[in-house]
């Protein structure tokens, strides 16, 4: 679960598939006897409108208004596309999407970026193609709404019934059947039939934390974040940046030591030049085979790559359990941009 910069070190990666069951700041009062997630109507508060929103996906422009004059019960998404956390939701939410999407329910995910490059448009719309993201999507590059809403999480989902109240929200990854189980609920009050349930669903796309796994909490590179309690080494030349640091020279290396079944790195070339490529090395040599991420790729001689070649999440390490690695990454050349590791258990 990434939270906004005020907090960011104190968040474990082992917690997000814990669901925090907390209310919306604007609809405290009395849980409801429908479902533990939501507050009673009669204690909410309008919801607030989506605001400085930029552009649509998957949907015409659109507001919380016209949607509650419909009847419709809303689920916001706040997400970006950069973070781990939201993309391991979102094989939930198309599935919530196909069941519940004619009757009733509308999903709209509320693009909140964390870093400069997840408000460049084309980067959004490349994310949402490539992610399957087929529910509405609105670009909040500003985060007007997410202000407007009270927001410190990624993801973070915040019911609305169909009188337009804000009943509650479900912070973080994981819970997926408490979330379910409110939208029937709110379904349910609106008089829509929200017929059969969902039931378990097999694994599919990144692999959640396992709850009791101490797995590595993220960790941010930048200058403007970097409170991470894990030690992250740098010798050659970089340049730190608020966001990110950049090696200057072949050679430079960056070392962190970590504890997680799966590792990413977010990265990004440097703008207006040719893709970077990093050299990933675990312990005294390349990444064993087994332990390779779907991104990394070997050359002649067994050496272990990633190509950063667009603004993304790189999968680095991956395993059957978690473990303690000594990760390198070792810059080719110039050309990269490095932000955050994050990890899974």
């Amino acid at each position: 679960m990434r939270m906004t910069a005020v907090a960011l070190a104190a968040v474990s990666v082992a917690a997000v598939v814990i669901a925090v069951r907390t209310p919306a700041p604007r609809a405290l009062g009395r849980l409801a006897a429908a479902h533990p997630l939501l507050v009673d109507a009669a204690d909410a508060a309008p919801a607030p409108e989506l605001a400085g929103i930029t552009a649509w996906h998957n949907a015409t422009p659109t507001s919380l208004a016209a949607l509650r004059g419909r009847g419709e019960v809303v689920l916001i998404d706040f997400w970006t596309y950069s973070c781990i956390n939201c993309r391991r939701s979102l094989a939930f939410l198309r599935r919530l999407h196909a069941a519940y999407g004619d009757r009733g329910l509308t999903i709209v995910g509320v693009h909140a970026p964390e870093f400069d490059f997840e408000k460049i448009p084309d980067n959004v719309t490349r994310a949402i193609a490539e992610l399957d993201v087929t529910w509405p999507v609105a670009e909040d590059p500003h985060k007007q709404t997410w202000d407007a809403f009270g927001n410190q999480y990624w993801p973070a989902k915040h019911f609305i019934d169909a009188n337009g109240r804000l009943r509650g929200v479900h912070i973080g990854e994981g819970g997926d059947d408490d979330v379910e189980q409110a939208v029937r609920a709110l379904l349910t009050e609106a008089g829509a039939a929200p017929g059969p349930s969902l039931g378990a669903a097999e694994p599919v796309g990144e692999r959640p934390a396992v709850v009791g796994d101490r797995v590595t909490p993220e960790v941010y590179l930048g200058a403007e974040r970097a409170r991470s309690s894990t030690p992250v080494g740098l010798t050659g030349r970089w340049r730190r940046a608020a966001e990110y640091v950049a090696p200057l020279e072949a050679g430079a290396r960056l070392t962190v030591a970590v504890r997680a079944r799966d590792v990413y790195l977010l990265a990004a070339p440097e703008r207006g030049a040719a893709p970077g490529r990093l050299e990933i090395r675990v312990g005294d040599g390349p990444v064993p085979p087994g332990l390779r991420g779907r991104d990394v790729v070997a050359d002649a001689a067994g050496r272990t790559f990633v190509v950063v070649d667009d603004d993304d999440l790189r999968h680095v390490l991956t395993g059957p359990s978690v473990a303690d690695h000594a990760i390198s990454v070792v810059a080719v050349g110039s050309g990269a941009r490095l932000f955050t590791f994050s990890f899974g258990g």
